[in-house]
């Protein structure tokens, strides 16, 4: 999976990316207790809008990794992709009314 993941954040850097200023969005990469965790490095070596969190659980499911991801999200509008299964699974609107 480091290998997918690498490839995923690399599309989502300002490198891949077009007509996007860096800090314009950011990428927050939630590793839901991988036996081979990501590197916090690498992660964060595509740019100052990506952050790196280790989410410690026993569940298979992605779901309170989602939840804990959207959480610390910064902006109003949330995009949730799950790359260990390859899909998009919802674009979520957050700000308060």
């Amino acid at each position: 999976m480091r290998r997918e993941a690498k490839r995923t954040l690399y599309s989502l850097s300002k490198a891949y990316q077009r007509d996007v200023d860096g800090l314009d969005y950011e990428v927050i990469a939630i590793d839901n207790a991988s036996a081979k965790p990501l590197d916090e490095d690498m992660v964060k070596a595509f740019g100052p809008n990506f952050r790196y969190h280790y989410y410690d659980t026993t569940s298979v499911s992605p779901v309170e990794a989602v939840n804990h991801g959207v959480a610390l999200a910064e902006g109003d509008v949330v995009a949730v992709i799950v790359d260990g299964a390859r899909m998009a699974l919802s674009l979520i609107h957050i700000s308060e009314p």
